[in-house]
């Protein structure tokens, strides 16, 4: 019995170092998701960025993995907006609109509209420190 726990938990221990993928690519996917197609949001990050999108994504799931109190919030929430937008012709704002109208109406509870907004204020701090660093992602 001792030797099958002490297996679970080395499968288990294992899985979690190389089974899942990092957070930081997790978000650079969820963060691509959100803004893919969506033309001026494409065109603020190249003007005020100074980079493209897949350059703006790499750049935020650098920041926001390092910073542990913000990792959980922002995977669910970026999830929201992106699977808000999935099959729709909304835009990344009416995304963001749409998973608000969400949470007023008690379907989503995992989340705040305040922290929805705190996350769309970290995705600005983001281009706005790139925009900073001449288009490179600064260090966290």
């Amino acid at each position: 019995m001792k030797i099958k726990m002490i297996c679970g938990v080395a499968v288990i221990a294992l899985g979690a170092c190389w089974g899942a993928p990092p957070n930081e690519k997790i978000l650079t996917g969820l963060c691509l998701d959100v803004f893919d197609g969506d033309a001026a949001i494409l065109r603020d990050i190249s003007e005020r960025a100074e980079t493209d999108l897949e350059g703006f994504c790499a750049c935020y799931g650098t920041r926001i993995a390092a910073d542990a109190t913000k990792l959980d919030l922002h995977k669910t929430v970026s999830l929201a907006i992106a699977d808000a937008r999935a099959g729709t012709d909304l835009d990344t704002e009416g995304g963001a609109e749409a998973v608000e109208a969400q949470i007023r109406a008690g379907e989503i509870d995992t989340f705040t509209e305040e922290q929805l907004m705190d996350v769309g204020d970290d995705y600005q701090r983001v281009m706005r420190d790139m925009r900073r660093n001449d288009g490179v992602c600064p260090a966290p």
